[in-house]
This record gives structure tokens, C-alpha cells and sequence, in this order.
């Protein structure tokens, strides 16, 4: 079966879904929740699978198998895409840094300065 053999309305149908599925990948909301690296890679090895099959049955002159897994292999690519924005335009969402260590030296610069130097003028002497 060839695709010019497709009614219309088919070609027009699959082309619809496949805008759509690309415009809310990008544009859409992102997710809620994080989705795991590893769902995220297998949809992505997916999606480059799907194309390079798609490469192998056009070289056997399978146009329609062609077709359909170019298709498969784009509403992979949205979905992993999709997936991937999670936290939306300011990145993942990420933990607040810790706060600082209880070190009375930190932030007091001159006291800092002090130390230092008894602790150099001390290393000095105690080379040999």
C-alpha cells in the first residue's frame, strides 16, 4: 500500500496530530512532576530508533512503513521534549543551598586576617 492510495482526510488527520503534538511539546505547560533520566533517554533512543527504521524501510521501498514510523519517531521526540521541561522557562526546580557552616571566621574578614597571620609568623619560626 502506497500513502498517495490514503484518503485525505487520513493524511490530514495524522498531519493535524503531529502539529499539535510538536506545538505542546514547546508551547503547551510543562509537567508537574519530573520524569525519571532513564524514561527520558529510552524515549529518546525511541524516537532515534523509530528514525533510523524509517531510514532502512525507504531504502527497501516501503514509503508508507516509512512514513508511519517518521511519525512514531516525531510524537517520540515531542514526548521527550515534553518531558524534559519540567519546572517550566526558570529550569528545574532546585533544593535552596545549604546554609553556611558554623564558622565564627567566615564572614569576618579582619579576625580572619589575624589568625592568618599568627598562624604564618608561627609556620615561619618553625622552619628549619
Amino acid at each position: 500500500m502506497s500513502i498517495a492510495a490514503l484518503p485525505l482526510w487520513l493524511k490530514l488527520a495524522c498531519c493535524g496530530v503531529l502539529i499539535v503534538c510538536i506545538a505542546l511539546a514547546y508551547l503547551g505547560p510543562p509537567p508537574t512532576t519530573p520524569a525519571a533520566r532513564r524514561t527520558i533517554s529510552a524515549l529518546l533512543l525511541g524516537s532515534l530508533g523509530a528514525y533510523a527504521t524509517a531510514v532502512a524501510a525507504l531504502l527497501a521501498h516501503r514509503a508508507a512503513w516509512a512514513a508511519a514510523l517518521v511519525g512514531l519517531a516525531v510524537l517520540c521526540g515531542s514526548l521527550t521534549t515534553w518531558m524534559s521541561r519540567f519546572g517550566g522557562d526558570e529550569g528545574p526546580k532546585r533544593a535552596p543551598a545549604p546554609p553556611p557552616p558554623d564558622d565564627p571566621l567566615l564572614g569576618d574578614w579582619e579576625r580572619f586576617e589575624r589568625a592568618f597571620r599568627r598562624y604564618a609568623e608561627r609556620r615561619d619560626r618553625e622552619l628549619v
